[in-house]
């Protein structure tokens, strides 16, 4: 089996932490998507919090992060989505909030 291979540029373009890449690549080559994402995942709970200043700084939206939008309203007044609400942790599955109702 070929397996899945990755490069570290692609890898930076997901998460810009160098060491963090580093370590993905440390586990080459995986033998598909799941296993991958599985390393990725474990890589990224060992984040410093330098690290994650980091990988924010390098997002395409970290320009507006924390930023009032043109018409005066702040970014707290939009839900987050799951992956990005507090508490939750890599390779942990997304769950709802109670605001958002049951279905």
């Amino acid at each position: 089996m070929a397996g899945v291979r990755v490069t570290r540029a692609g890898l930076l373009a997901c998460l810009a932490v160098p060491r963090w890449a580093d370590d993905v690549l440390a586990g080459m080559p995986y033998d598909d998507a799941p296993a991958l994402l599985s390393a990725a995942a474990a890589a990224a709970r060992s984040l410093s919090g330098t690290e994650l200043d980091q990988a924010l700084a390098s997002h395409p939206g970290s320009a507006s992060v924390g930023e009032r939008s043109r018409d005066g309203s702040s970014p707290a007044s939009t839900p987050l989505p799951a992956t990005r609400r507090p508490g939750w942790r890599p390779g942990t599955p997304p769950t709802r909030s109670a605001s958002a109702g049951s279905s």
